[in-house]
């Protein structure tokens, strides 16, 4: 693009020839001016590349204030034009930051070179200009503090962000001694001007000039504080975790999506017969009993968040012995399943053995534990306490705190209630639907059957769930922590005591039929 040049010249036949000149050197003219204020206007209705500037004007303010005020509001460069190089007009000029001047007469190669040396560091000023810009702009955002300090160690530049971390703005801590703004009283802890401390990481490195000189430092630093918190949360959530996984009263094992084994606690071990360390160099399957009777019920490597999956499956022991065991597994919000696992095999030992009885004792029984878990029977009554304790248990408890010295009472009265359900309740409820498998259908209702069946199921599935969550509610309880997840499991609870009850009644009301 050809470079637009304004003169601006007060004597009419200079101004001219000048034009004619620059037409021949290939410029393009952008117009003329007589005055320094009639250049400023020039500039401002159509800018030009260059300006060709006399130092002396007719009337008005001269050509060296002119060129300041324009070099001022429009940063376009000013090649002056002279026949006076007196000391005074050259330190005036010198004020202007001018881009070359000329003194007359000139020849046309020097008032070419001139202006082409006015363009180049014109273009090269832009683009220091458009550097330090973006420079600028890019460290007002980045999230990291930055302080940059000369060679003496005083404060050159402050960002933003080291701002605020400090205390101190750009124009208290410029020429300040670094430690001064900076100040670092602990390892990695930033004490800001207002005492106020804050977790910092921090880096510095060395600026070099083009010779390999040393100029300064940039110390860069960010706020770590809150990161700092939340990882020693997690420590302190994951030692909780822990506890509570090794201290539960049954075998517990997590694994990864594809089955390998991450963690276990010492119930897994014994009911494994592997040590810790065996067991977490092995896969799943590596403890699963081969064939298709290992391979039968649910997929445990496919939950998602939050669900739940039960299924019995035959556990290989180290000794080579088959345990039957339940397994009750959750997905993790990473990915991870949580298995708990319950040795069935006298469960197992007790059912076969049912089932080889007559149908008479299976019926006897049957009544039996009907007359426990129904109304006026011992394990109606842990269900209905166990019912009132669950709905009541958020108002005895303040949300994020432990419990309250007047809910103390309450739980453990709740916990002497979870005792009794899982000593004497759930194996009675799992044993109901036992019972109903090996009755024919000539011994009930032709449509009983089935439906007290499906009940014994549905009943056998919530008091899974409820052995499985349990633990976790009265560990939470009187823990203060996860409040969110402490209502969510109790809204299951009482979901599956609902289920419970209504087996239990359709169950009562197919047999009384039959």
């Amino acid at each position: 693009m050809t470079p637009r040049i304004l003169v601006v010249e007060d004597e009419c036949i200079v101004a001219l020839d000048i034009q004619s000149r620059l037409r021949k050197m290939g410029y393009e003219m952008a117009g003329t001016a007589s005055s320094g204020e009639d250049a400023m206007l020039a500039v401002g209705d159509n800018p030009p590349d260059v300006i060709l500037m006399d130092v002396h004007l007719g009337s008005g303010i001269d050509g060296v204030e002119a060129a300041a005020r324009i070099r001022e509001n429009f940063r376009i460069p000013v090649v002056f034009i002279t026949a006076y190089a007196d000391q005074e007009l050259i330190s005036r000029i010198r004020l202007t930051e001018p881009f070359a001047y000329v003194l007359k007469p000139f020849e046309e190669s020097e008032l070419h070179a001139s202006i082409e040396i006015a363009l180049l560091r014109h273009r090269l000023e832009q683009e220091l200009y458009e550097q330090k810009q973006l420079l600028g702009t890019t460290l007002d955002s980045i999230g990291d503090g930055v302080i940059v300090t000369g060679e003496d160690g005083r404060i050159r530049f402050m960002n933003p962000i080291a701002e605020t971390l400090t205390g101190w703005s750009q124009d208290e801590a410029v020429n300040k001694e670094l430690a001064t703004v900076y100040c670092v009283h602990e390892p990695d802890v930033l004490v800001a001007r207002d005492g106020t401390t804050r977790k910092v990481a921090s880096r510095s490195n060395l600026m070099m000039d083009s010779q390999g000189n040393w100029t300064g430092f940039v110390h860069a630093f960010t706020d770590i504080t809150d990161r700092e918190a939340a990882r020693e949360a997690l420590h302190h959530r994951e030692l909780e975790f822990r506890w509570l996984m090794e201290h539960a009263d049954r075998a517990i094992l997590i694994s990864n999506r594809k089955g390998r084994i991450l963690a276990v606690n010492s119930r897994m071990c014994e009911l494994a017969g592997y040590a810790r360390e065996e067991l977490l160099a092995m896969h799943t399957t590596d403890l699963l009993y081969p064939g298709p009777a290992g391979a039968d019920g649910p997929s445990f490597t496919e939950l998602q968040e939050d669900q739940i999956v039960w299924g019995e499956r035959k556990l290989v022991r180290r000794d080579a012995r088959v345990v039957q065991v339940e397994i009750n597994a959750r997905g993790l919000s990473d990915g991870r399943i949580h298995g708990v696992l319950h040795d069935i095999s006298d469960r197992k030992k007790t059912q076969e053995e049912l089932q080889r009885d007559a149908r008479s004792k299976a019926v006897e029984r049957l009544m039996q534990e009907l007359a426990f878990l129904t109304e006026g029977g011992d394990g109606c009554l842990v269900l209905h306490q166990l019912g009132m304790d669950l709905g009541a248990l958020e108002t005895v408890r303040t949300p994020g705190t432990a419990a309250t010295e007047s809910g103390a009472m309450f739980l453990q009265r709740f916990r002497l209630t979870v005792k009794a359900f899982e000593e004497s309740v759930a194996s009675r409820l799992l044993l109901t639907g036992t019972l109903l498998t090996v009755l024919d259908a000539d011994r009930l209702p032709a449509n009983g059957h089935g439906q007290a069946e499906n009940a014994g199921v549905h009943m056998a599935d919530a008091t899974v769930v409820l052995r499985a969550i349990l633990p976790e509610i009265l560990a939470l309880s009187g823990s203060g922590i996860e409040t969110e997840r402490l209502a969510k499991l109790t809204h299951q609870a009482s979901d599956a005591l609902t289920d419970i009850s209504r087996g239990i009644g359709e169950i009562t009301e197919t047999v009384q039929r039959s």
